[in-house]
């Protein structure tokens, strides 16, 4: 492991002889005095009745120490590594190491976090001696340790491959980060540790996928495994074509393919009955990839003018060489993206209807509430394409695109606070999707108003999108 220079660099500056006493003495410490107060509580009884409560609190307390440490502290090491390399002006160096890209990443994702695997490790022997001699069984013990695992993995590449999508230098004040932790972490951290403290109740517990019963953990842990190699994937990616879109066009594709694979496989054992609930966790689930995705797969102003330059060498034909570029642009790749998506959904309400379900949509409305939202979701896509596609003629362009989309989702549920009526909501993609799930749209009426609200409000971005894709491929680019 050691013969990876990454890892020797970060063993030098991390692990010298001095530095490693430290860290090891202040972990025992803690260690120590977290025995000494427990053992304490319990000779007083005041909490703990019998030793086997001692020992299943400390397997949770080291536990919960466990997962902060190699989920929490390891993933902030993996996000800061590459704006740290970036700071210190040696991320060229970096790139220009001759090393394979999965050595890389195996670099930074192991040397930088020799110190979070130290404690990990001597942590890990405690947790696991507390949980053996306690009332944990080993089958549980297991399934937490896998769940673990995964959660590592899958936190740590999202931290690595977010830095290194991460175009600027890490800037601001400190300050500003920590206020906005205190805000929004304190109380997620204060669910997590509720959450880790009542694990063991999980034993026995199976989850279904499609036919499949599994135990809960081993169902999450599988789940991130598969999110953690497509984190791997796109961090070779990155490290290998660094200007490139995050996905390949068909990588996008199949990565959205799995990922509604998934959550059919979680919801539709669970279709006896369509609730509210159920409805609004499969529409919000399903359609945050269909819109984010784009993101990662699309071309920008250098990328649309590479490809028209070697359209236009390759094919004489203007008409032709019009079309191809149209397959191949970003609108395109988001249209085939939705009609996934729309399959996706006919395939939710519709085939449980075979086995005595009753969907809540007949196949009327739902293709009124498809084509309603694909109106909804073509208007941000085109008016992304267009930030996107002027972002050299204007340089506050991209600015105006998304103050643009801000107003036109939340303007609509600002009017319909005021007024106190429904119908200005349902304007708002946000607000559509809560108001047909409690089925407050009836009738066609309704969803053809908004279909056209959207075609007007689409006519002038297409307009100009249409016209940058022209020049740029036109036998001679303009501009």
């Amino acid at each position: 492991m050691f013969d990876n220079p990454l890892i020797r660099r970060y063993r030098y500056s991390l692990m010298r002889p001095a530095q490693f006493w430290v860290y090891v003495g202040i972990y025992i410490s803690v260690i120590g005095l977290m025995l000494l107060i427990n053992y304490s509580i319990y000779l007083q009884q005041d909490l703990y009745k019998t030793l086997s409560s001692l020992f299943d609190s400390l397997y949770i307390q080291f536990l919960i120490l466990e997962t902060f440490i190699l989920l929490l502290w390891g993933a902030i090491n993996c996000g800061s590594a590459i704006n740290a390399e970036k700071t210190e002006r040696t991320y060229d160096f970096f790139k220009m190491l001759p090393l394979p890209a999965y050595k890389k990443m195996l670099g930074i994702l192991i040397g930088s976090n020799l110190v979070v695997l130290l404690l990990a490790g001597i942590n890990l022997v405690f947790m696991v001696f507390f949980g053996v001699i306690g009332t944990t069984s080993s089958k549980m013990l297991l399934e937490t340790l896998f769940a673990l695992a995964c959660g590592a993995f899958l936190l740590n590449t999202i931290g690595l491959l977010s830095s290194l999508c991460s175009k600027t230098k890490a800037k601001g004040s400190k300050v500003g980060v920590i206020i906005v932790l205190l805000i929004f972490g304190i109380p997620f951290l204060m669910h997590a540790v509720f959450a880790i403290s009542q694990v063991n109740k999980l034993e026995g517990m199976g989850a279904k996928f499609y036919g499949l019963t599994l135990p809960v953990l081993v169902l999450a842990g599988l789940i991130m495994l598969y999110f953690t190699a497509w984190n791997i994937i796109g961090i070779i990616r990155k490290f290998n074509k660094d200007l490139m879109p995050l996905f390949t066009r068909f990588g996008s594709l199949l990565y959205l393919i799995g990922y509604e694979a998934i959550l059919l496989g979680l919801l539709l054992p669970h279709l006896c009955k369509y609730t509210e609930e159920m409805l609004m966790t499969y529409w919000w689930l399903s359609i945050v990839p269909v819109v984010f995705i784009p993101f990662g797969a699309s071309l920008d102003i250098k990328g649309y003018q590479e490809l028209a330059a070697s359209y236009r060498t390759k094919i004489s034909s203007p008409a032709r060489r019009r079309f191809v570029f149209l397959t191949m642009s970003n609108v395109a790749l988001g249209i085939v993206i939705f009609l996934i998506w729309a399959i996706v959904s006919f395939v939710f309400f519709l085939v449980p209807s075979i086995f005595q379900s009753h969907p809540p949509y007949d196949i009327i409305r739902l293709t009124l509430v498809i084509l309603t939202f694909a109106g909804f979701y073509i208007f941000l896509l085109l008016l992304v394409e267009f930030g996107l596609t002027y972002q050299t003629e204007r340089s506050r362009i991209g600015l105006l695109a998304v103050f643009i989309g801000v107003v036109y989702v939340i303007l609509p549920l600002i009017i319909g606070g005021i007024f106190d009526n429904e119908k200005f909501v349902s304007f708002s993609p946000a607000g559509f999707f809560v108001l047909v799930v409690s089925d407050e749209l009836k009738g066609i009426v309704p969803f053809i108003k908004i279909c056209l609200y959207n075609l007007l409000l689409l006519v002038i971005p297409a307009v100009l999108v249409a016209r940058k894709y022209a020049r740029l491929t036109a036998a001679k680019p303009q501009g």
